[in-house]
């Protein structure tokens, strides 16, 4: 008799077309795992078919209700439904012989519930955290916020296994007492057949923008912690300055109406546009490249540190220099002078003068998107996210009895790896012609030194100490990475160079670097 397949549950609010849109590695996530598990998801009814397939082999429990997203009213009363059902999809899963429960949001009491529901195998994404989101405009949410922000807390500190969008949640959480090698942070991928550089030109005739005009663009669910009423009040000074300046906004939410009403009473209305929800990710993407600035905006409440949001991943992925606040996350990712311009959230006149440097910079403009665009593909590559977040998911909440012997044992003993050595101290005979002043690793590629991509890389992969092991022009990495360490933010990994007394090939090489290690 062959032993019965392991069974993940998946379960979020919105349902599997949403999820689909706003995670985008979804079905090849739901697909890898389908080819190891028994896979069934668990949410409210989506308001439309997924705008790609999902696995066919897929178990979809459709609960017979569905959230109404441009209704703030219908939002809440069935977020707060799906906290009380939250007991009863735990113990359907129980009953079903689940193995692992997976919640890819961060919904207030849900880990806790799940925990007492259905048991200890219960995996969760935190990044927005509910209450910081709407505690702004909400008496009661900021009522409850320590007591909510308390129990959920504690459960973390049970989970086995956490997801993170971000190197700062991670360390936030560690913070708050979770422990370290629970939490896996994983970068949002991009689906770059969505989006991606298209005709600029077209797209600019279609959305009615003249050459001479500068488009700043904005996209997502209008929430009041994206700060857009921020944005419009910072814009008015600037116009006078610039009338050439346009702000594209696409998305609708809760806070629709009130910026209607800015742009109504302000009379903004031949600067502004509006555009509420685009029907397609490819409309999104043809409006993104009549665009000429990227802009990515969050109000700097706590949360808004832990994620890369969906504007910053969509932006770089079209190509667009990207004027983004100064957050935890998207900080990982945005370098200000190499991708954009970053200003403090709190800092109207800091926004002021990077967007006016932005308009004032044509070709920056254009060099920065460039970069932008290159760095979205080697950081946000769908298939290595989905096959990230597939090995944690069977390496962490499912068990034992989840992981299959041989390729998936190397994968666990993968996850536990936290320091990595590069090796940098070849002569680069066959290239020193050329680069006669460097060491191969500080050879520029895609405009950046190489040793850069590659710790771009180990970062996403949650690697946060790397030993690089120098030989020859070993003063030169050196001196790079002092300067790297200043424009590299607290989030990066700690880098430490092991210079050889004499070349000692490459097994000597690896073990003298070996002694740098703590």
């Amino acid at each position: 008799m062959s032993a019965r397949r392991p069974r993940i549950a998946f379960a979020f609010r919105y349902g599997p077309a949403e999820h689909a849109e706003l995670f985008h590695a979804l079905p090849a996530l739901l697909a890898a795992l389908g080819r190891e598990a028994e896979v069934h998801y668990f949410g409210l009814r989506s308001a439309c078919p997924p705008s790609v397939a999902l696995p066919p082999e897929l178990c979809v429990h459709e609960l017979p209700w569905r959230v109404h997203r441009r209704s703030p009213r219908d939002k809440w009363l069935k977020t707060l439904f799906w906290i009380a059902l939250v007991p009863g999809i735990a113990r359907r899963c129980r009953r079903m012989g689940m193995d692992a429960l997976y919640f890819d949001e961060t919904i207030p009491l849900t880990a806790g519930l799940a925990l007492r529901h259905f048991g200890p195998r219960v995996a969760l994404t935190v990044a927005d955290i509910f209450v910081d989101v709407y505690a702004e405009r909400s008496a009661a949410v900021r009522g409850l916020r320590p007591w909510l922000q308390a129990a959920d807390e504690r459960a973390w500190r049970k989970l086995p296994l956490i997801f993170t969008r971000a190197r700062a949640t991670r360390d936030y959480l560690i913070e708050r007492g979770v422990r370290p090698e629970a939490v896996h942070p994983v970068y949002d991928p991009c689906d770059f057949s969505r989006y991606h550089p298209g005709d600029r030109a077209a797209a600019r005739r279609k959305w009615g923008y003249g050459d001479s005009e500068i488009v700043l663009v904005h996209h997502g669910i209008l929430h009041p912690n994206k700060g857009n009423d921020w944005i419009l009040e910072a814009l008015a000074p600037i116009w006078p300055r610039h009338p050439e300046l346009r702000f594209l906004l696409i998305g609708d939410g809760p806070e629709m109406p009130r910026l209607r009403r800015m742009v109504l009473e302000n009379g903004w209305g031949d600067r502004v546009r509006l555009t509420g929800w685009l029907p397609r990710p490819e409309d999104v993407c043809e409006a993104l490249n009549a665009a000429d600035i990227g802009l990515v905006m969050r109000r700097g409440a706590r949360s808004d540190d832990f994620h890369l949001t969906g504007a910053l991943v969509h932006n770089m992925a079209c190509g667009l220099p990207i004027l983004a606040a100064r957050l935890g996350g998207v900080s990982e990712v945005v370098r200000e002078g190499e991708h954009g311009w970053l200003f403090s959230p709190s800092d109207p006149a800091e926004f002021v003068k990077k967007l006016e440097t932005a308009i004032a910079n044509p070709q920056q403009r254009a060099d920065f998107g460039r970069r932008a665009h290159e760095t979205a593909r080697a950081v946000l590559d769908r298939a290595r996210r989905s096959r990230h977040r597939d090995a944690a998911v069977e390496t962490g909440a499912g068990g034992a009895g989840l992981i299959r012997r041989g390729r998936a044992s190397e994968r666990r003993r993968m996850k536990s790896v936290s320091m990595a050595i590069i090796l940098c101290g070849g002569a680069g005979t066959r290239i020193r012609a050329r680069y006669p002043d460097r060491p191969k690793a500080l050879i520029p590629v895609a405009g950046r030194p190489f040793i850069e991509w590659q710790l771009a890389a180990l970062a996403a992969a949650g690697i946060r100490r790397v030993v690089l092991a120098a030989g020859v022009m070993a003063e030169a990495l050196a001196a790079w990475r002092d300067a790297w360490r200043e424009r590299a933010g607290p989030n990066a990994p700690d880098v430490r160079i092991a210079i050889e007394p004499r070349p000692l090939g490459t097994g000597g090489a690896l073990r003298f670097a070996a002694g740098a290690i703590e």
